[in-house]
């Protein structure tokens, strides 16, 4: 399945990358961890092949989905947000604004902020 969605990302990106980011996002709950980490692994290949071809607003959606991904469990889960982390890394190339602002809205004063936020940042650097 993986390979099929990655082929067809080639050659409709962005309704790939937006019809994964709805059913990761419309099942949150009911979603099973490895099924989540290999979707936004898939989403990190589509990415990694077509981020040119993105759209900013698409970008924008896509920094903010992987951005809420990486930070929603507190503890680390490393396979999970980890592929979060490398999918806004991808994107950082062409939107490195977008991705940068998202990391930052993340970041709350006073509190030590999430180890892949900062991990992303420096990967991004």
């Amino acid at each position: 399945i993986s390979r099929a969605l990655q082929g067809i990302g080639k050659r409709q990106p962005e309704l790939v990358l937006t019809s994964m980011m709805h059913f990761v996002s419309t099942r949150k709950k009911n979603l099973q961890h490895g099924h989540r980490v290999q979707i936004i692994r898939v989403i990190d290949q589509v990415l990694e092949e077509t981020r040119d071809e993105i759209a900013e607003d698409v970008g924008r959606d896509l920094a903010q989905f992987c951005a809420r991904e990486m930070v929603m469990a507190r503890d680390v889960k490393a396979d999970w947000q980890g592929a979060a982390s490398q999918c806004l890394v991808s994107l950082s190339v062409p939107f490195p604004n977008v991705v940068i602002d998202e990391l930052m809205a993340i970041f709350r004063p006073g509190t030590v902020p999430h180890y892949f936020v900062v991990k992303t940042l420096a990967d991004i650097a």
